[in-house]
């Protein structure tokens, strides 16, 4: 009666119950820095932050675009502003398609925290199988992994940036490339570098902040995604256990028929809400980010360039092995 008591608490306090918001809870921090945590309490506050995020991104955005139309003629520079600025962009287009989809993200959410009150209830399934909290645990941890490698690479990159920038910036005088001042390579915003150096430094600030937003924006939506699959493997995982301890016996026919009936209840309910919103909440910002990693080289193949742009844009090639890995997740998962 008291842990069905905390976590009914948890879920009025913040929507969720207190051991899914624990079991995600690095992923739970980054969504409330974006803004994009499902969350009734401080909607005001995260409506508020995801428009700063979102202006900022925007900003990022504009000064790439900005340097690809200034330096089109330039195809050396050219490949260098887009072997940065075309994942950073994809990323913001994969961000705000995440953030429009957020409230099938939540009911999402809701089925996630919907089996960890089930699993703390002791349900019927659970119940059957002692290992279930073992299981799920198991692959949380999993989630939380991904979740903090990516955070981790964020803040060397940051770090990286930062150095890199600051340390142009004291060498600006004996620096011959003026159009490469900034983080991101071969940028441009109408504004006169050499009026003053605090117009430089603020660009540098900026421009670190927001893609301090696009490193954690892609860890939100990259990370959710994952949690989300790795939930439902567990749950695959569980049910697999189930189906393995089922047995007829003859003095106990009904027992058999509920067991039976709840196992192919509970595989419907994982394929048509579980495995259904994951797709539907994702399909469009992996499409986009598969189209646009297979078609942006394709432009270069006139300019006989594709060589100098596979070798640069690295994070290209990473990112459309990621999102093949997942898909080959998915087929085994639901389609097989």
């Amino acid at each position: 009666m008291l842990e069905q008591s905390k976590v009914m608490i948890a879920q009025e306090n913040h929507n969720f119950s207190n051991q899914f918001t624990t079991a995600i809870c690095g992923l739970r921090y980054v969504m409330i820095y974006l803004g994009v945590w499902p969350g009734q309490k401080y909607q005001n506050l995260y409506r508020f932050i995801w428009f700063f995020h979102l202006a900022s991104l925007i900003f990022l955005a504009s000064g790439s675009v900005g340097g690809i139309v200034v330096l089109r003629h330039d195809i050396n520079k050219l490949i260098n502003n887009l072997s940065m600025s075309s994942p950073m962009i994809l990323i913001s287009c994969k961000w705000l398609t995440f953030s429009l989809r957020q409230k099938l993200c939540k009911k999402l959410m809701h089925s996630m925290d919907e089996d960890w009150v089930n699993l703390r209830k002791d349900t019927f399934i659970y119940k059957s199988v002692p290992d279930s909290k073992r299981v799920i645990t198991n692959h949380y941890q999993a989630s939380t992994v991904f979740v903090y490698t990516f955070l981790i690479v964020a803040t060397i990159a940051t770090i990286n940036f930062a150095t890199d920038s600051f340390l142009s910036l004291s060498n600006r005088d004996n620096n011959t490339d003026q159009d490469n001042l900034l983080p991101m390579p071969y940028s441009w915003y109408p504004v006169d570098y050499n009026r003053s150096g605090y117009i430089v430094q603020f660009l540098v600030v900026a421009q670190i902040i927001s893609m301090v937003t696009t490193f954690l924006a892609t860890t939100a939506v990259d990370g959710f995604f994952v949690a989300a699959i790795l939930h439902v493997s567990s749950q695959l995982k569980i049910l697999t256990y189930f189906a393995e301890e089922i047995a007829y016996r003859p003095s106990h026919p009904e027992h058999y028929r509920i067991e039976i009936r709840e196992m192919v209840k509970r595989h419907q309910v994982l394929l048509n809400c579980h495995a259904a919103r994951i797709l539907q909440a994702h399909c469009s910002a992996a499409c986009n980010g598969v189209c646009a990693c297979s078609l942006l080289p394709r432009v270069f193949i006139s300019h006989g360039t594709t060589r100098k742009w596979s070798e640069q844009n690295n994070f290209v090639k990473v990112w459309t092995f990621r999102y093949r890995i997942v898909g080959d997740c998915l087929y085994l998962l639901f389609c097989r």
